[in-house]
């Protein structure tokens, strides 16, 4: 008895192995499914519809959009490189500005302005008396470590004049900057538009579909701006260094 129950159960697992085994048949692997499915036309570049098509008027619409867009492409490099120089123009004004203020209200600088005169009459008799007078070494050298003393006191009190004069430069070539970025800005836009109206005549000439999201897209898409340049107070000591030239 025990022994046909056994062989009855065995005989059942058998049988609904086979019958998943069946199933698992029937149905398709993703691999099959991938396979049978209609494939997608490949998508031809703009450079390869021209090409194909022989179409000398095409080809010669295609040579001007190249043309303009490796122009536009230099004029866009042109148009990164002044804002950044403005954006560094502007940090560097900024940091000589906050060190002029804090000069201005310290009192110190307008103190120092005040001995500019006066210590370069000193100066230039200590030279005067090196140049001309007929002394000992010991009294020679005396005077030239004066005249290195009252050079450096000197320098401190133009050190204001020298930044505002750097200020007043910086403001100036700002100015000259933005003025260039706005013709070279005005320029790609000019550019844009003689461009659309060339893809317009090649799609024409074509027989090209207009596709509007497409077109959408790519006037979308923006160049990315160079990141804000920050100069802080411990940069000014650079500052000061460039002024003194």
């Amino acid at each position: 008895m025990e022994e046909g129950k056994k062989g009855a159960e065995s005989a059942a697992h058998v049988q609904k192995a086979e019958s998943i085994e069946k199933v698992e048949q029937k149905q398709p692997t993703a691999e099959a499914v991938k396979a049978e499915a209609p494939k997608k036309p490949a998508v031809k570049s703009i450079n390869e519809i021209v090409k194909e098509s022989n179409n000398a008027e095409a080809k010669s619409i295609k040579d001007k959009i190249d043309a303009m867009k490796k122009e536009r492409g230099e004029i866009i490099y042109r148009i990164k490189d002044f804002r950044r120089r403005i954006m560094y123009k502007q940090a560097e004004g900024a940091a000589l500005e906050k060190f002029l203020e804090m000069e201005k209200a310290s009192g110190a600088g307008e103190a120092k302005r005040k001995k500019i005169g006066y210590l370069r009459r000193v100066k230039s008799g200590l030279e005067f008396k090196v140049a001309t007078e007929a002394g000992s070494l010991a009294a020679e050298k005396a005077l030239v470590r004066k005249i290195a003393e009252v050079n450096a006191e000197l320098n401190d009190a133009l050190k204001s004049v020298r930044m505002e004069r750097k200020s007043g430069l910086i403001k100036d070539d700002i100015k000259e900057y933005t003025e260039q970025l706005q013709v070279l800005n005005k320029k790609v836009m000019d550019m844009d538009k003689e461009l659309d109206d060339l893809y317009k005549s090649l799609r024409k000439t074509l027989n090209i579909p207009y596709d509007k999201k497409r077109e959408n897209a790519a006037k979308q898409e923006r160049k990315p701006h160079p990141k804000p340049i920050e100069i802080n107070l411990e940069d000014i000591v650079v500052i000061k260094r460039r002024g003194e030239k």
